[in-house]
């Protein structure tokens, strides 16, 4: 059985790899071919083409990268229509990835959606922009494109499970197998991450759209914390080796003394006291560890203004906060995220141990929702039952 991956940003690399796990442990001669990254690679799948950096955040950054998306897009679809595969599993990335199953599904290769899609935001004006009468997010045009198209789904979020019901996209609910990796990791974690002083973790991002809004505000934030809490140590998590010289050269610009940290994201998260954590994949893993942190997220104005009017009309931004619909966490969106604003949130668990404990309970309380302890058993049972 020969099967093929799409994954098209790091932390889909990460996840289609615990599923290449799965599915090797039920079917070891299994065949594993895909466009991906190292993470994939080191898991068993040839991979065809590196598209580990092709997702973005944001439009301009999105449409930066089309020399890149629109050449990859139509060789994989040649590459699909000479080899063949028996399965098709796309992973997240859906901007690409929806597309790709509408044509890919002409083709009558089975399609499976792993970290399925969801509408995080449902613009009411983007209905009315559009002109159409879309009342209900079940009704978006992305469920009504999985409906048609995939065999199965596999969504990794609990807020969504009424949408994909009412969408009636045939779907298993399985968690999120990052956090439940981590999870099951925890204590590995933790025991390899003590330290002696306090931390305070920085995570910025792991594009360059996002750390060009993030890392000013951050350095003049952790300037502040070096003057104010001098029992504090701080670090930053650069998440790729290609980014690190660049990194380094904005912090030499606002005279930055802390370590940084190229290692395991987990690792650095294991041994903070506290975080600071750009909303995205970074969030997963502290809930995993249940390190308290403050959630931010910033992004061009104009963009902001763009998706506020007609893609997003999002309550919360971290994901602590939309699963419960409540602030859970403190978070600092566009505007917000300030270097005075950023202290006056975290000053409370940076002052107070009691705090950040209550915090981590807090989100050990959240957790379980997301874990799903057979969940990619389920994802490789129901894959390997097709053919």
């Amino acid at each position: 059985m020969k099967v093929f991956f799409v994954a098209g940003e790091r932390s889909g690399d990460e996840a289609a790899a615990l599923l290449s796990n799965a599915l090797i442990q039920l079917k070891p001669d299994i065949q594993l071919l895909g466009f991906g990254g190292e993470k994939m690679q080191k898991a068993g799948v040839r991979i065809i083409q590196n598209s580990s950096s092709w997702s973005q955040i944001g439009l301009w950054e999105n449409l930066k990268l089309l020399h890149r998306t629109i050449p990859g897009f139509y060789a994989l679809l040649r590459y699909l229509k000479q080899e063949k595969p028996d399965i098709l599993i796309l992973v997240d990335f859906p901007y690409f990835n929806i597309r790709l199953a509408r044509r890919v599904k002409r083709l009558n290769i089975p399609i499976f959606y792993y970290i399925s899609p969801v509408v995080w935001g449902f613009g009411k004006n983007l209905a009315k922009w559009r002109r159409k009468q879309v009342t209900s997010p079940a009704h978006h045009p992305r469920y009504q494109i999985l409906r048609e198209v995939v065999e199965r789904a596999f969504l990794a979020y609990p807020m969504f499970i009424s949408d994909y019901e009412e969408a009636k996209i045939p779907f298993d609910y399985i968690g999120s197998p990052l956090m439940l990796d981590t999870f099951q990791k925890r204590e590995q974690y933790k025991k390899n991450g003590r330290r002696g002083k306090r931390f305070l973790a920085v995570l910025p991002g792991s594009r360059f759209g996002e750390l060009r809004c993030h890392l000013p505000v951050l350095f003049r934030s952790l300037k502040l914390v070096q003057k104010e809490f001098a029992d504090w140590d701080v670090g930053i998590s650069v998440a790729s080796a290609e980014i690190f010289p660049w990194i380094k050269r904005q912090a030499e610009k606002f005279s930055y003394s802390g370590e940084f940290w190229t290692s395991d994201a987990r690792e650095f998260l294991a041994k903070a006291d506290f975080a600071w954590i750009a909303s995205g994949t970074a969030i997963h893993l502290a809930m995993a560890l249940a390190t308290p942190f403050v959630g931010f997220y910033r992004v061009h104005p104009v963009i902001a203004e763009i998706s506020r009017n007609f893609f997003l009309d999002l309550p919360y931004w971290t994901l602590l906060n939309y699963a419960e619909n409540r602030e859970v966490c403190p978070e600092l969106i566009q505007e917000k995220f300030t270097p005075e604003r950023l202290i006056q949130v975290s000053r409370p668990f940076l002052l107070d141990e009691k705090k950040r404990k209550n915090f981590s309970e807090a989100i050990d309380a959240v957790l379980p929702k997301f874990l799903v302890g057979n969940g990619l058993q389920i994802a490789a049972e129901k894959i390997l039952k097709t053919k």
